[in-house]
C-alpha cells in the first residue's frame, strides 16, 4: 500500500506530530512507501515557519507553503493534489499521536474493505493535560463531544459523525466529491463534505484510532470561531438540502413565528451569556443558547 499523510497547517509546530508519524509509518506493516505532506496555509507567525521548514529535510516528507491564506478547504484539496498514495490520510495540525501503531491500524482497516472507495475515521480524543482556566468552554465542550464519539455511535451514525481532523480516504473517492473551497472561513465544511459522502453513496466507517486534540483555544479565540462557523453555515444553508442541528433549530423556530422574539431575546441576553462564556466556569446549556440566539440574529 502506499500512503500519504496530508495535514494543512496555519501557525502551528507540526515538527513533533510529523516526527510521530514518521515512525509510525516506519513501524507499518505492508506500507510500501509513504509521504507526509504539511501544507502551510499562508502562516504570518515567523517562527512556527521556520520551525516547520526543517520538515522539508527529513526523508519522505515535504513542507509546501502556499503563498496566501484561503482556508482549510483549499489547503486541504491542495494537499490531495500534491500527494500521490492510493491511501490518504488527513490530519490536522494541532494534532498528538497516542499510539505507534496508529498507521498500522488504518492500513488493517483498508484491508478489509471490498471496494475501492471507501472512507475510514480515527477518532478525537481530549487529554486533561490541555485544559487550562482560560479555555474551559472549548475544554468542556469537547468533554462533553467525548460522549457522542464513541465507536458505537460514530458507526450508527457514520455520516453525521464524519470529521476530517483524522480521517483515512481512498484516492479513487476524490475523483467524485472534494472540499467545496467556496469555505474560506472556518466551520462547516467537513459536515458538507459528510453529507456530500452520503449523497454518493460513498461508505463511512468507523474504528477506535484516536488522536488527541492538543488545540484547546482560549475562550474569547473559541467563540469568535463559533461565531465565525455560524456565519459560514448561514451564508451556505443552501447546501445542506437535509439541515443541521441548527439550521433545523431555526427553522422550527420560523414556523412558529418565534424566530424574531429569538433575536430581540439575544440582543438583550446575548452580552451576558458571553460574559459567562469567557469567564473560568462556562455553561454549555447557555453556550447553546447564545449559539441558536446568534444564528438567529443573522436573519435579518
Amino acid at each position: 500500500m502506499q500512503l500519504s499523510v496530508v495535514i494543512p497547517e496555519y501557525n502551528y509546530d507540526c515538527t513533533q506530530l510529523v516526527s510521530d508519524l514518521r515512525q509510525s509509518c516506519e513501524a507499518a506493516y505492508g506500507l510500501s512507501s509513504y509521504e507526509i505532506l504539511v501544507i502551510d496555509d499562508g502562516s504570518s507567525d515567523t517562527a512556527t515557519t521556520r520551525s516547520n521548514s526543517v520538515i522539508d529535510q527529513w526523508p519522505n516528507c515535504r513542507f509546501i507553503r502556499k503563498p496566501g491564506n484561503t482556508g482549510r478547504a483549499a489547503t486541504r484539496n491542495e494537499g490531495i493534489l500534491q500527494s500521490s498514495g492510493n491511501l490518504v490520510v488527513i490530519i490536522d495540525c494541532d494534532a498528538e499521536v497516542c499510539s505507534p501503531d496508529f498507521i498500522s491500524r488504518y492500513l488493517e482497516a483498508a484491508r478489509q474493505e471490498t471496494g475501492s472507495e471507501y472512507v475510514i475515521c480515527g477518532n478525537i480524543v481530549t487529554s486533561p493535560q490541555y485544559g487550562r482556566p482560560d479555555n474551559q468552554l472549548r475544554y468542556r465542550y469537547e468533554l462533553a463531544a467525548g460522549r457522542r464519539r464513541t465507536l458505537t455511535h460514530r458507526n450508527a451514525h457514520p455520516y453525521d459523525s464524519f470529521t476530517a481532523f483524522n480521517v483515512m480516504i481512498s484516492r479513487s473517492v476524490f475523483g467524485k466529491i472534494k472540499f467545496n473551497e467556496s469555505f474560506s472561513q472556518y466551520g462547516y465544511e467537513d459536515a458538507l463534505l459528510g453529507m456530500q459522502l452520503k449523497q454518493t453513496g460513498i461508505p463511512v466507517r468507523h474504528i477506535d484510532n484516536p488522536l488527541v486534540h492538543t488545540g484547546i483555544e482560549s475562550n474569547d479565540i473559541f467563540l469568535r470561531k463559533t461565531e465565525q462557523a455560524l456565519q459560514n453555515l448561514y451564508t451556505h444553508a443552501a447546501l445542506f438540502p437535509e439541515g443541521t442541528p441548527i439550521t433545523r433549530t431555526a427553522a422550527r423556530l420560523r414556523h412558529m413565528r418565534l424566530l424574531p422574539l429569538l433575536r430581540r431575546c439575544h440582543k438583550w441576553l446575548g452580552p451576558l451569556e458571553r460574559r459567562n462564556l469567557l469567564g473560568c466556569r462556562p455553561s454549555l446549556f447557555l453556550f447553546k443558547l447564545y449559539k441558536i440566539g446568534y444564528y438567529a440574529g443573522l436573519h435579518k
